[in-house]
């Protein structure tokens, strides 16, 4: 099987590598052939990475060079330790994508940016996630010009991510799709663009509640009903299982 992983925040250690040593562990176990689609700097104005890192937009250039400077030292050493093929996100820009990614928004209404869409997949909708996110906001009515531009970026950078992607499976035979953090803005776009061609999606998460924190990973086939899709369906299977000392533990 061949399995491509999106790891575009390898400074987020807590996700990439739990994520890393599950994929070095089936690909030892099972043989599958190993890819990652990781981030050299395409999102070098602001990411995940930077607001890990608690800087904002308009922080130093220095300051996210640096960022971007460790997250490429990590996914570094996950390529040295492996036997992974890696996918680097500005090997399949040119400078026609960036210009598409700018009409995009060019051509969209101001007050309609959240409806931006590509290949059927609502980017501008997905951006507002983090977007929301990182700015701590409970309405997107009376944006800041900085946190338009922000937003913009976000959307910018969601779009070269799909045109990259729409290469890469396009040159590439790939059966199986993994995320850490499927929700993540971008990530739910790249999501939402593979599941439209007919490509399973596996989302990976840490444990099942938040008290549980990273004793283990939770592995759930990303779909349209959300992740606790298959609980629900065969909940008549079960419901009547009595509930046992250990499954209490998380409650507090």
């Amino acid at each position: 099987m061949n399995i491509l992983s999106i790891s575009f925040y390898s400074d987020i250690w807590q996700h990439s590598t739990p994520e890393y040593l599950f994929l070095k562990s089936i690909n030892k176990k099972f043989g599958h052939n190993i890819s990652y689609l990781v981030c050299d700097s395409v999102f070098e104005n602001y990411c995940n990475v930077m607001i890990n890192l608690r800087l904002k937009f308009d922080s130093s250039e220095a300051s996210k060079k640096r960022a971007c400077k460790r997250c490429i030292i990590n996914h570094k050493f996950y390529k040295k330790n492996s036997n992974f093929k890696f996918h680097f996100l500005s090997k399949y820009l040119d400078h026609d994508d960036y210009s598409k990614a700018d009409n995009l928004i060019k051509v969209a209404s101001k007050r309609k940016y959240s409806d931006i869409n590509l290949y059927g997949v609502e980017i501008g909708k997905n951006a507002l996630f983090n977007f929301i996110l990182s700015n701590k906001l409970s309405t997107t009515e009376e944006l800041s010009a900085l946190q338009t531009k922000e937003y913009l970026d976000l959307i910018k950078n969601s779009a070269l991510t799909l045109f990259a992607l729409k290469k890469i499976i396009e040159r590439n035979k790939i059966d199986l799709i993994t995320v850490y953090a499927p929700e993540y803005s971008i990530n739910k776009s790249c999501v939402e663009f593979a599941r439209g061609l007919g490509i399973k999606v596996m989302g990976l998460s840490a444990g099942h509640h938040p008290t549980e924190g990273y004793k283990y990973l939770r592995l759930t086939e990303e779909i349209p009903e959300g992740c606790n899709y298959y609980e629900h369906k065969y909940w008549d299977n079960y419901k009547k299982t009595p509930i046992e000392k250990s499954n209490l533990q998380s409650v507090k």
